[in-house]
């Protein structure tokens, strides 16, 4: 095999999937501008890391099962003036309140943005690289009496621990707590 031919499969074995879509566009365009082989190796190495982190985005988008078309955007600020938006934008764009294993709760009346806000801010922590778990409680309960019941309760903490951050939708939280603690 002569190396352009080999080249295809050896990215595939590498796992070096948008460079092996790109390398022959760039390789034309690099010739025309008279790149050197470094130029020609970064733009490559910058549109794989490019890549990697559109996918990853997207798959964590997809598994969070956040509700869609929650933005800090579409959130009007104006129905809530004792919030601080700055605050709330610190939130979402700053993951480092996440590694500190910190907290965040929102209390309030039925339809006031609680729900919003919370998957706002994870949709900025998802930029961020920061896995996110979206659950209404109820459903959360479900699943872990589903697990109980199947002796999978080990697996099913395993899978929730992979998530920096769960988001528990609902006022039912209190109930995950006393089940939780009722059978131990």
């Amino acid at each position: 095999m002569n190396p352009p031919a080999a080249l295809p499969v050896l990215l595939k074995q590498l796992k070096l999937s948008t460079i092996a879509a790109h390398w022959e566009k760039y390789l034309d365009y690099a010739e025309q501008r008279g790149w050197s082989p470094a130029q020609y190796l970064t733009v490559l190495c910058e549109e794989e890391i490019n890549g990697r982190y559109t996918r990853r985005i997207a798959r964590y988008l997809k598994e969070s099962k956040l509700p869609i078309g929650k933005s800090l955007s579409s959130f009007d600020f104006n129905h809530l003036p004792e919030m601080n938006a700055g605050k709330i934008e610190v939130l979402a764009s700053d993951p480092s309140w996440v590694n500190r294993g910190e907290n965040l709760l929102f209390f309030g009346p039925s339809g006031t943005g609680k729900t919003h806000l919370a998957a706002a801010i994870c949709n900025g922590l998802i930029e961020q690289n920061v896995r996110v778990r979206y659950y209404q409680a109820t459903a959360l309960v479900q699943e872990l009496q589903r697990a109980r019941k199947g002796l999978e309760l080990e697996e099913m903490f395993a899978r929730l621990d992979r998530y920096a951050v769960i988001i528990l939708d609902e006022s039912v939280l209190f109930l995950v707590e006393i089940e939780m603690t009722s059978n131990l």
